[in-house]
Parts: structure tokens; sequence; C-alpha cells
């Protein structure tokens, strides 16, 4: 199966996910997470496909700070999951 993990670019939202990623892994899942480039490695660590989110690099501060900037955060998302989806199914 492949899976696709959008999260927030936060130590309190990544940390908990990467053992569920390591064991989707393990279990022969393909994985592709989504999240800031300072998470890259710790994500690759847990054996998923690390994909950034486009510039500018938003940081949980950054998106506290700026809310008003979540629609276009969301839009994009939904871009970014109609364009894997084929891929995907």
């Amino acid at each position: 199966m492949k899976i696709i993990f959008l999260n927030v670019p936060g130590h309190g939202h990544v940390n908990p996910t990467l053992a569920l990623v390591a064991e989707l892994k393990q279990r022969g899942h393909h994985i592709i997470y989504y999240n800031n480039i300072t998470f890259a490695a710790s994500i690759q660590q847990s054996g998923a496909e690390f994909r950034p989110y486009p510039d500018p690099q938003p940081t949980a501060a950054a998106l506290a700070e700026k809310a008003s900037s979540l629609p276009q955060v969301s839009v994009w998302l939904l871009e970014q999951s109609q364009r894997l989806l084929p891929w995907l199914l």
C-alpha cells in the first residue's frame, strides 16, 4: 500500500508519527512524508520518502504567527494530493 503523510512541522506532531511510519515501512508499505526540511533526517530514518513543503518552509511558530496563510497551505496540500492520487491508487 502507498501512504502519504501531510503533517504540521512541529516536534510534537512529527515525532509521535515516526514509530508508526517505521512499522508501516517494516510491513512493506511505501510512505511519502511531506514536512519542513528540518525534519528530513528523522523522517528518512523512519523509512519514509521525505518531500519538503514548498518555500517558504513553514514552521510551527510561523504557522501560529501567520494563521492567515493557512488557506494557502491547505490549497497547496489539496493540489499535491490530487497530483499524487493516481500514483497512490
